[in-house]
């Protein structure tokens, strides 16, 4: 029995895969790349659930980089909503099924 390599079901994989996004764009990640830059679990990988992890951990770090900048809180957790609500919005265009 030949392994086959697991599907990625993080957002940027299935934009490749829906021929949304070129095969070399740097979102094509396989989830375990996702997982080391997002410094999540590594049970999340190649399960749906990837993807809310991976909004929620960006979401703190758009928080804690704004807040770097210079922004106020209520700036910085206000952007930070909006790209997390965005990057559900897309996961659940691209899953449909999935939540």
């Amino acid at each position: 029995m030949e392994d086959r390599p697991k599907k990625s079901y993080n957002v940027g994989a299935e934009m490749v895969r829906q021929g949304l996004v070129p095969a070399d764009s740097e979102l094509n990640l396989d989830d375990m790349e996702l997982i080391e830059a997002l410094d999540l679990s590594p049970g999340l990988a190649y399960r749906p659930g990837i993807n809310k992890a991976a909004a929620e951990a960006q979401r703190q770090r758009n928080i804690k980089n704004a807040l770097l900048s210079g922004k106020s809180k209520k700036q910085s957790i206000k952007e930070a909503d909006q790209a997390y609500n965005d990057a559900r919005k897309l996961a659940r265009k691209l899953y449909p099924n999935l939540s």
